[in-house]
């Protein structure tokens, strides 16, 4: 399988939401912060921090929450992947993308769930939107992304847009359709699909497709990010990569592109520096925050006993200026420990920020590495699991995540050197890393038994630097720093 596109998770955001102001088993295609900062004089001391987050996984993460058939003859045996959930009404509500063993149901096709809790899912027990015979998207819908528009009328109150095709042997999608409902599960399809189609020109930002959208509605305008594989031969280093594209629209059906450049690239060295995919993107406030599925591994196909070791990603944008994204330097979410069923990738969100606390569901795949049965028709988990983190706090400008130690950088901003002090009361080995804002490492120090150590600038130009303090791997705590 391709991990081309994460689930086609969707704006999913608790504004947009409102509206306030593949193939075969074998090969089935699934799709795989600049904030303005406020410089402190003398003294950071970092009880929370930007993008360092605390999520638990549901029930300690031992078994998906939504699981495929286990008949071989079902619709969905094969996965229950893609999340796209939306709060409405007191209900958590799933679309995902889902695929069979037996002829009729090989290619993917959406199912729909309903939760109280987010944990807890009735499956609807029958596919809510196919592909239609003679057409576009005949052989294939997948990835969706969904929002509720309060103000529409309610034959449109749930909007969806979703990637289709009618070609066999085609990799990655070159189409996007848009339906809308009246109650999220039975769907009418705009006459006029396909609205997004990808280049058809030797270069281009989506030449080689496209999958999984993730549409805001911010009152006025329709945005759309959505994984593309952009050609364009000049030699930068995203270039023929998968990247994160994006287009804006009045009504969600006519969209322009942004053509120059990827929106949101893959970094150049950091854990995210071969894929970065499938957003889901929310906006609360003045803040587009995004989540993302990304990897660094070349291991792009599932095999029995191996994986692709994605792991998820954050980073946030203004609504005033909305490509300058600021990527926190690590995965806020990981594959599980080995012999657990997510214990390959992790990956397609679907975000939801509901009473204070950040609700994730993401698409997990396992190894099989404690599985010797894990040949056909046990196939590996293609399953749907679901986090939670609790500590976050919001800020005008972002999440705040609190970290599990404290840190203190003196002075801050400085010049040529600088202190970094943090609780290390045991003597632990731990290890430092500092990232410029687009991910790279400029800077490493290891095997500090101490509680404080020093720094020096070297070659790092003036500019806003992440901190990561790793204990045991783990990362303790985050910091930012200023040089100037």
């Amino acid at each position: 399988m391709i991990f081309y596109q994460e689930p086609g998770f969707a704006e999913n955001g608790f504004l947009a939401n409102t509206v306030i102001p593949e193939n075969t088993f074998d090969i089935m295609i699934i799709n795989i912060l600049k904030k303005p900062l406020i410089p402190i004089f003398l003294l950071f001391v970092a009880n929370c921090t930007l993008g360092q987050t605390n999520f638990t996984k549901y029930n300690n993460g031992i078994a998906p929450v939504l699981e495929k058939s286990a008949n071989l003859t079902d619709w969905d045996f094969n996965a229950v992947a893609d999340a796209e959930v939306v709060f409405y009404q007191d209900t958590f509500r799933l679309w995902y993308t889902s695929a069979g063993a037996v002829p009729q149901y090989a290619y993917p096709r959406i199912g729909y769930a309903w939760s109280l809790d987010g944990a807890n899912w009735t499956k609807y027990g029958f596919p809510v939107l196919e592909g239609s015979n003679g057409t576009w998207d005949s052989l294939a819908i997948e990835t969706v992304s969904v929002i509720v528009d309060t103000l529409a009328p309610l034959a449109e109150r749930f909007k969806l847009w979703y990637c289709g095709t009618d070609d066999a042997d085609q990799i990655l999608y070159h189409n996007m359709g848009y339906a809308y409902s009246d109650n999220g599960i039975n769907w009418t399809k705009y006459p006029s699909n396909p609205v997004l189609t990808a280049e058809s020109t030797a270069t281009g930002i989506d030449v080689l497709g496209f999958e999984g959208p993730s549409v805001v509605f911010d009152g006025s305008t329709y945005h759309i990010w959505y994984s593309c594989i952009p050609v364009y031969n000049n030699l930068q280093y995203w270039d023929g990569w998968v990247n994160i594209a994006y287009a804006s629209s009045p009504d969600g059906i006519n969209w322009t592109k942004k053509t120059d450049e990827p929106a949101f690239k893959i970094s150049q060295n950091g854990w995210d520096s071969l894929f970065v995919q499938t957003p889901d993107v929310i906006l609360i406030g003045n803040t587009f925050h995004m989540f993302y599925t990304g990897t660094a591994s070349d291991s792009t196909f599932q095999t029995a006993g191996g994986g692709w070791n994605f792991s998820v990603g954050y980073a946030s944008a203004s609504d005033i200026d909305i490509h300058n994204w600021t990527r926190y330097p690590a995965p806020v979410l990981e594959k599980g420990t080995r012999g657990n069923w997510d214990d390959a990738s992790v990956g397609l969100v679907s975000i939801e920020y509901i009473d204070n606390k950040l609700h994730l569901w993401y698409t997990g795949q396992d190894s099989c590495i404690n599985d010797t049965n894990c040949v056909w028709p046990n196939i590996p988990y293609w399953d749907t699991g679901y986090a939670v983190d609790s500590s976050v706090v919001l800020s005008t400008d972002g999440f705040l995540f609190r970290n599990s130690i404290d840190i203190i950088v003196f002075p801050n901003p400085f010049n040529e050197q600088a202190v970094i002090k943090f609780d290390n009361p045991k003597k632990d080995n731990c290890d430092i890393k500092i990232y410029n804002q687009q991910g790279q490492i400029v800077k490493s120090i290891r095997n500090i038994t101490e509680n404080q150590v020093s720094i020096s600038r070297g070659k790092m130009a003036d500019g806003v630097y992440f901190v990561q303090i790793y204990n045991r791997r783990k990362i303790v705590g985050v910091s930012k720093i200023i040089i100037q």
